[in-house]
């Protein structure tokens, strides 16, 4: 399976629309499902796990902006909890993109002297991604 970090899209919407605003160069998603412990008579009152809670977190690094997005702007993103439509491409044959609204996390900022900045973003999941 290909994951290409480009295959990470990012928007915001403007009121009417998303708007792409930024793609990754590396990326990875995980999903984790809580397991609650029950037990009963049944078991022997030996510990059984039942699915509880799902999530799913995408982190992003050497994120590239388009139209002049820049830091200062994933910053306001933050800071006004606005959330943000993910849509995350797998390559595989056939391919799949898996879509979902998240909230960032956490937004750095690094680059050498004389170098290139990078932007890596921490994305929590907001309810269901969905697959197509």
């Amino acid at each position: 399976m290909a994951i290409l970090g480009t295959d990470v899209i990012l928007y915001y919407y403007n009121g009417s629309s998303n708007v792409a605003f930024s793609s990754a160069t590396n990326c990875s998603l995980q999903t984790s499902m809580e397991l609650m412990p029950v037990s009963s008579t049944s078991s022997a009152w030996a510990a059984e796990y039942k699915p509880d809670l799902t999530s799913w977190t995408v982190d992003c690094d050497g994120l590239l902006a388009f139209d002049g997005f820049d830091f200062e702007d994933f910053l306001n993103l933050q800071y006004n909890r606005t959330q943000i439509t993910i849509k995350f491409t797998v390559n595989t044959s056939p391919a799949y993109t898996i879509t979902g609204l998240a909230n960032i996390q956490s937004v750095s900022y690094s680059g050498d002297v004389n170098g290139v900045a990078t932007y890596s973003v921490s994305f929590q999941g907001c309810k269901r991604y969905t697959i197509a």
